[in-house]
C-alpha cells in the first residue's frame, strides 16, 4: 500500500515511502548480492540510504556512526533538480523518530544527533528535519543539473558552509542531457544506421560517430519528422477521445475534441504541472497568442500534457487556467489540454532529435 501511489497521502506515508526507497533500496541490493562501489542520490527522497550504508559498515567492521561517516560520504554522489524550497521534504522530529527510532538505535547516536544531520542550523531545535539536508551533509559531491541552477543551489544551501562565500560553496553542476537508445523515436534508427554505421549506438560516446549527421540531408530529416508528428496527433486524438468520453459519460459528440492538423506548426509542453516550469508562459498575452495560434499563413497548435502534484493548488489552477483557455472561441482547435498521457508510450511515438 505504501508504495502503490507515488504522490499522495500525508507526510507519515511520505517519510514511510522514503524509507521504504532509501533503507529498503539499499537492503533489496544486499540481498540480490550487489555491493555497490557508489551510491547515488536523485535528489533528497532517497537520502535515508546513507544512514543505512553507515549501518552495514558499522556492523562489518565494527566501528562507530561518526568513524564511518566519512567512508560513507566518500562514496555517495548527490544530484539535486529542485529550485524551489518549498519542494524539498521536511518532516518533525517526531515524525522522524517514529520513523527511523530502531536504525537510529543500531547507529548508536541519540535523536538529537540524528536531526542535526537534517538541519540548514544543527543547533537549532525547532527546524524540521530536510532530505535534502542530510543528502548535502551526508556526501562529498554534490551536484546541480546546469551552471544556472548550480548557482541557485549555491545560493539556497549556503547555510549549509556558513564561513565560505557563495560561489565557493561545494555544489558544482552537470548539464542534463538524454540517454539516446532510449530516447531515439524508432523510426530514426534506420537512418542512423544508414548514415553513421550498424554499430553507431557502441560509438555514440564518440564525438567523430556525430560528424556524418552532417551529411544527412534536410529532406531526410524531414521525411522522418513528418512520420513522428502524423503519428503524434494521432496519439494525442486518441487520448483526446477517452478523456472526453471520461469527463462527459459517454461518446464525444463532433466538436468535442480538437481537430490537431499535422500541417500546422505543433508546440508541445509534457511536464508536471508547477508554477516554475512556466507552463503559462505563453499565456502571459492572449491577443498576441491569438494573432499567433490563427495566422493566415502560418497557423500554430498547442499541445499541453501533464499532472500537478496533488498537494500543489498552484499548479492545479494552473491546468484549470489553461483548460478554461480551450473554452475561448479564439482558441479554438488550437490548444489541447491531455490529461490521459502515458509518457512511456508516447516518448517512442514523438522523440526525435533535431538537426541544427
Amino acid at each position: 500500500m505504501l508504495t502503490a501511489t507515488l504522490y499522495g497521502g500525508d507526510v507519515r506515508v511520505r517519510i514511510r515511502q522514503e524509507a521504504v526507497l532509501g533503507i529498503g533500496g539499499l537492503r533489496a541490493l544486499e540481498a540480490l548480492g550487489v555491493c555497490p562501489g557508489a551510491v547515488h542520490l536523485n535528489e533528497g527522497h532517497s537520502a535515508f540510504a546513507v544512514l543505512e550504508l553507515a549501518r552495514v559498515f558499522m556492523q562489518r567492521e565494527g566501528r562507530s556512526f561518526e568513524d564511518v561517516r566519512e567512508k560513507v560520504a566518500a562514496m555517495t554522489v548527490f544530484t539535486t533538480h529542485t529550485p524551489v524550497a518549498a519542494g524539498h521534504d521536511r518532516f518533525e522530529p517526531d515524525l522522524v523518530e517514529q520513523t527511523l527510532g530502531p536504525l537510529r538505535e543500531e547507529l548508536g547516536i541519540p535523536l538529537d544527533r540524528l536531526l542535526s544531520l537534517g538541519r540548514v542550523d544543527p543547533d537549532q531545535a525547532d527546524e524540521r528535519f530536510c532530505m535534502t539536508v542530510l543528502a548535502l551533509r551526508m556526501s562529498h559531491r554534490r551536484n546541480a543539473v546546469s551552471a544556472r541552477h548550480g548557482r541557485v543551489t549555491r545560493a539556497m544551501w549556503k547555510g549549509l558552509w556558513p564561513d565560505l562565500p557563495e560561489d565557493r560553496v561545494p555544489i558544482g553542476h552537470i548539464t542534463n542531457g538524454v540517454h539516446v537508445h532510449s530516447w531515439l523515436a524508432l523510426t530514426m534508427a534506420p537512418l542512423f544506421e544508414r548514415r553513421l554505421g550498424l554499430d553507431w549506438e557502441s560509438r555514440s560516446h564518440e564525438e567523430r560517430t556525430w560528424q556524418a549527421i552532417d551529411a544527412i540531408s534536410d529532406s531526410e530529416f524531414w521525411e522522418q519528422q513528418q512520420i513522428l508528428k502524423a503519428r503524434l496527433i494521432d496519439y494525442v486524438g486518441r487520448c483526446l477521445r477517452r478523456q472526453a468520453a471520461r469527463w462527459g459519460g459517454g461518446e464525444p459528440g463532433p466538436g468535442a475534441v480538437p481537430a490537431l492538423n499535422p500541417d500546422f506548426l505543433t508546440i508541445g509542453f509534457a511536464r508536471r504541472f508547477a508554477a516554475y516550469k512556466r507552463a503559462d508562459l505563453l499565456l502571459s498575452d492572449l491577443d498576441r497568442l491569438a494573432k499567433i495560434v490563427n495566422h493566415p499563413d502560418r497557423p500554430v497548435q498547442i499541445i499541453y500534457a501533464g499532472k500537478a502534484h496533488p498537494h500543489d493548488e498552484d499548479g492545479k489552477r494552473l491546468i484549470q487556467k489553461i483548460v478554461q483557455l480551450t473554452r475561448d472561441k479564439r482558441f479554438a482547435g488550437r490548444i489541447a489540454v491531455l490529461e490521459d498521457y502515458d509518457m512511456n508510450v508516447g516518448r517512442h511515438l514523438v522523440q526525435a532529435p533535431t538537426s541544427g
